[in-house]
This record gives C-alpha cells, sequence and structure tokens, in this order.
C-alpha cells in the first residue's frame, strides 16, 4: 500500500479510530508517539509507535479468522513489531480497558519474544490458552486481545 493510501485513510478515519485516537496522540501514553495509518511495507497499520515497535489495530465483524489478517500480522512480527488487536466495540464500549492495555504493553514489555508459543487470551474473566487468536475468533464473539506471555 502507498502513502498516498494511507494519507486518505488519515482523511477518513472511523469512528472507532478517532475514537482510539484521542487517547493515543499528543504523545498521551507514557510519553510514546504513535502515528495513525501508517505504512509499513506493502500494509497500513491503524496506530504504531515505532520507538517501542508496538502496532495497535481496531478490527470490525470483516476480520475474523481473516487470512490475509493472519499473513499480515506474521508478516508484522517478524519485522520485530508486537501487534495488539482490539473489537470495534471494544474501543467504544470498553476505552479505559484497552488504553490500559496498551500502556502496559508500552510500558511492561521489553519487547523480547518468550520462548513458549502459547499466548494466554483474557475472556469474560477467564484466560484461554491458545496457539492463534484467530481461532478464538470463531469461538468467541467477545474477546480481549491483550496478550499475556506464559
Amino acid at each position: 500500500m502507498s502513502r498516498e493510501a494511507a494519507r486518505a485513510l488519515r482523511k477518513k478515519p472511523t469512528e472507532t479510530e478517532r475514537a482510539l485516537w484521542r487517547h493515543l496522540r499528543l504523545r498521551q501514553m507514557n510519553g510514546f508517539k504513535f502515528r495513525r495509518q501508517q505504512a509499513l511495507g506493502r500494509y497500513i497499520v491503524d496506530f504504531v509507535c515505532l520507538e517501542k515497535k508496538l502496532i495497535v489495530e481496531v478490527d470490525g465483524g470483516q476480520h475474523v479468522a481473516s487470512a490475509k489478517d493472519m499473513e499480515r500480522t506474521d508478516w508484522l512480527k517478524n519485522q520485530g513489531f508486537h501487534v495488539l488487536r482490539f473489537w470495534n466495540n471494544q474501543v467504544l464500549s470498553e476505552i479505559e480497558s484497552v488504553t490500559k492495555a496498551i500502556w502496559e504493553a508500552l510500558s511492561g514489555k521489553d519487547g523480547t519474544p518468550h520462548l513458549n508459543p502459547y499466548t494466554l487470551y483474557f475472556f469474560e474473566g477467564s484466560y484461554i490458552r491458545s496457539r492463534s487468536r484467530f481461532s478464538l475468533f470463531a469461538t468467541f464473539s467477545l474477546c480481549e486481545f491483550c496478550e499475556f506471555y506464559l
């Protein structure tokens, strides 16, 4: 994707992107700078903190178990980025928990991957252990995308 496409996306953000951007802009997150609709390789990410190599994606229902999203996430992870994904309704109705998860990813992680390939996902008060968040999409209608390494 080109820089022009990213610029066009910045000019017409979704309601969810506007809501999250209000919390990420102007270095409100622990002093870290975020960019929105940033071109990285052939992809455009919703939000990125280049200093911490943290990407925040806001997804609607069209992203459920998408093979393209899995390929994109794999490519971004191979480039050294950590990807956090949130559902649109999470951002709109639970913005405090979303910003807390982003804050913790910025301040609590050193960026080195854990040797255990499993990831814990928090769902309705319980932790679920899975190799892929995308398998959870098909099973659950609402899942917090906060990653906690074992």
